[in-house]
């Protein structure tokens, strides 16, 4: 499957430390990084440790590298930051960046990764996505700290979907809609967007 975008682009964070597009080349690092924030950072994910598995990692990059956007953050070839999001392969949906998940390695929190890598994304968009009007997360309402680190960075609190998730604990509890929206959208390159998912998914239900 093709994917829809721009070619890679690289930003310098430091010496040792780049932000760039992810590849396919990436799974296996993408998978162990999952495994060690689920394990260190309880909670923070929707999946738990457990029902991370190869096979569910390499199905959502590729689903990100074909329809939505993925960028890490890698430290001396160590990738230590991920974010990636991806639209419906429906043309109702296809505005819409979504699917979000967002990890900084534990043993890098705090040196401001979150927030380049995060200024890097919107930026992303800003200038090659205009296909996408709607980019959202979807944080569980506990997460404080992450939902005011997104409002931060330009994000809205839209709604609150009551018990949607529940807990280890076996506790439920809301989770929150946060949006972000492009300025540079453009309806003619959504347009280009549709007809790629018409060529590349539409086949698969007729």
């Amino acid at each position: 499957m093709k994917s829809f975008g721009i070619s890679p682009q690289t930003e310098e964070v430091n010496v040792a430390t780049i932000i760039r597009r992810a590849t396919i080349n990436d799974i296996w690092q993408i998978y162990n990084l999952y495994k060690t924030v689920a394990i260190v950072n309880l909670g923070s994910l929707t999946q738990q440790e457990d029902e991370i598995t190869l096979e569910y990692v390499s199905d959502t990059v590729r689903k990100g590298l074909a329809r939505g956007l993925i960028l890490v953050i890698e430290n001396d070839g160590q990738i230590v930051g991920y974010l990636k999001a991806f639209t419906s392969e429906f043309r109702t949906l296809a505005h819409v960046l979504t699917n979000a998940t967002m990890m900084i390695h534990p043993e890098w929190q705090g040196r401001d990764y979150g927030s380049k890598l995060i200024n890097a994304y919107l930026q992303e968009i800003s200038v090659n996505m205009s296909h996408i009007l709607r980019f959202e997360l979807l944080p569980h309402q506990s997460n404080q700290k992450a939902i005011q680190f997104y409002k931060r960075h330009g994000f809205m609190q839209e709604s609150l979907a009551e018990q949607k998730i529940r807990t280890p604990e076996k506790n439920f509890e809301p989770e929150v809609t946060l949006v972000w929206f492009n300025p540079n959208f453009s309806e003619d390159d959504l347009q280009k967007y549709h007809a790629f998912l018409s060529e590349n998914y539409t086949s698969h239900y007729d």
